[in-house]
């Protein structure tokens, strides 16, 4: 019971309210339904005026303390384990060939193909988290440009097919063709976002799935949709997919690759354009990732037609 904000303030108030009351029964003149009357009204406030400072000032503190410890050990743990698998797994081809397969012409040729994969991927992991750390402690500047969004999207569409392809995912792009798109933002740091939420879409469908992108001019802001109809995501894991390293199928998601990182890169970029990313998800029926930047000029739409890039 001492161990809680409760039960000290209780201890507290009850030794104040009782000092207090001591204290003024010593006065002849102080009957004893006014020293109740105070005694009472004097734990009351104690125990409220205790309660709060004690939560807020202390115990708050100490819990953002241990959260923080834990937040510590489960990122080195994470981080530890991320670096590991591509590190181990390139010395493990390297030392096969030194133990002699270099000397046949085509394991030489596949097993430094697979280290130089797991370094690329050591390499990615590396990048992702200085760019991460970057952005976290305010080193990353961001240079806002005016651009069409829709334009940005195209492209990231043409370099992502052949990851579809290989999937058999479709991937349809909606937009207003009598409308402009035009935003102001960071347009590399934009489109590494929307590449990344694309990207997931992709893997993390089914095969032979869809991934459907919309883009919608309102009055004031544009809003991205991209949605997937694969697997889905728990609700209890949706709060914590932005976090670093989080996979809510650990051993599923190493083997489709990626370094853990992404939608918390996404989420830090969309923070530093004032905006946030927001998903649901339904297991079995897919998840929607949308954002919404501000709208820089009017848009004008022509009868409202719809075009579709897929």
């Amino acid at each position: 019971m001492l161990t809680t904000s409760r039960g000290i303030a209780l201890l507290l108030a009850f030794a104040i309210s009782g000092l207090t009351v001591l204290s003024l029964s010593l006065l002849n003149e102080i009957s004893p339904t006014l020293l109740m009357v105070v005694g009472g009204l004097t734990f009351s406030f104690s125990i409220l005026l205790l309660s709060v400072a004690l939560e807020f000032l202390i115990f708050k503190e100490i819990e953002t303390l241990q959260k923080n410890n834990t937040f510590r050990r489960e990122f080195i743990a994470d981080i530890s384990h991320e670096l590991k698998t591509p590190i181990f797994a390139a010395q493990g081809y390297v030392h096969t060939l030194l133990d002699g397969a270099i000397e046949d012409k085509n394991v030489r040729y596949k097993f430094l193909k697979r280290a130089a994969k797991s370094l690329k991927t050591l390499d990615k992991l590396v990048q992702d988290l200085l760019t991460l750390n970057q952005m976290e402690s305010g080193v990353v500047k961001f240079h806002f440009e005016d651009f069409d969004l829709k334009d940005v999207i195209l492209e990231l569409i043409d370099q992502l097919e052949h990851k579809a392809d290989k999937r058999k995912v479709i991937i349809r792009f909606y937009f207003d063709k009598g409308k402009t798109y035009r935003t102001s933002a960071d347009k590399d740091k934009i489109s590494q976002a929307i590449q990344n939420l694309i990207a997931n879409a992709i893997k993390y469908n089914h095969h032979g799935g869809e991934v459907v992108i919309n883009l919608k001019a309102r009055k004031k802001t544009l809003a991205v949709e991209i949605k997937d109809n694969g697997k889905g995501i728990p609700q209890e894991d949706l709060n914590r997919i932005f976090e670093r390293f989080y996979r809510v199928e650990k051993s599923r998601s190493r083997e489709k690759g990626g370094t853990g990182l992404g939608l918390a890169i996404v989420k830090h970029i969309l923070e530093g354009h004032k905006s946030k990313i927001s998903v649901t998800s339904a297991l079995g029926k897919g998840s929607i990732f949308s954002f919404t930047l501000p709208l820089i000029k009017p848009s004008k739409s022509g009868k409202g037609n719809w075009a579709t890039a897929q």
